[in-house]
């Protein structure tokens, strides 16, 4: 008996004497179930994959919006004390 939720390819099946042709193990309604989940829970975790790589872009973005805006802030103060010692002269 094949176990739902075992990957077996053609050759494993043929090897088990449970199929004689490709034909067969394809209409066999087992093998067409464990299909049809294996391709669900492939779909779903290729979204979650998609899902999780989007926050972690998003978090990435903000983190770079963080440290630009302090680096922007450093240099403006930095050139004021310039501008303001320039002017002093």
């Amino acid at each position: 008996m094949i176990r739902v939720n075992s990957p077996l390819n053609f050759r494993q099946c043929d090897v088990f004497g449970l199929f004689h042709s490709k034909a067969e193990l394809a209409s066999d309604p087992v093998v067409r179930k464990l299909i049809a989940e294996q391709t669900v829970e492939w779909t779903e975790m290729i979204e979650r994959h998609r899902k999780e790589s989007l926050k972690v872009l998003q978090q990435q973005v903000e983190d770079q919006k963080e440290v630009l805006k302090a680096l922007l802030v450093t240099t403006q103060a930095t050139q004021m004390k310039q501008l303001e010692a320039k002017h002093e002269r």
